[in-house]
């Protein structure tokens, strides 16, 4: 006859054969990971732990600070055409720098700046006259600046 397994005990898992682990890239993270909470410490325990667990992944991770826009021009384009717009801010890294427009990311033409890019805005994106398109600034390590608006007359 075997033992009943005792309440939050369902989920618990031995440690592996050391013929199964693999290198880990970051340790602490990896020790972070193998104290996760078993079910009966409940919905703040878990909170806990994935708080910890999120702020060590950060730590792991440098960490760059975004673009900064500060100003387009022209800020007034005609529908249905295909303008060219510079944008002007902080922060761009020429190598890798994008603009986003709605979903779609355009590679400035011709080499940006740190502080200044142009990017020819595709004539679909800015179909609807009488509306506005938000333009941001999207570095390669995924760092986005801020939005400024672009107005389709």
């Amino acid at each position: 006859m075997s033992t009943p397994a005792l309440a939050g005990d369902e989920m618990a898992v031995g440690p592996a054969p050391a013929s199964e682990l693999e290198p880990l890239s970051n340790p602490s993270l990896a020790n972070l990971m193998l104290t996760c909470p078993k079910t009966w410490q409940g919905d703040h325990g878990m909170l806990n732990w994935v708080t910890s667990l999120y702020n060590a992944g950060l730590g792991s991770v440098p960490q760059t600070a975004p673009p900064t826009l500060t100003n387009v021009q022209p800020n007034h384009v005609k529908a249905n055409t295909s303008p060219t717009v510079t944008l002007t801010g902080t922060g761009f890294d020429p190598a890798t720098v994008k603009v986003q427009v709605i979903a779609t990311q355009l590679t400035p033409v011709p080499t940006p700046t740190t502080t200044s890019l142009n990017v020819v805005i595709t004539a679909s994106l800015i179909a609807t006259p009488g509306s506005l398109v938000q333009l941001s600034a999207v570095n390669g390590t995924g760092a986005i600046s801020n939005a400024v608006n672009l107005y389709i007359d």
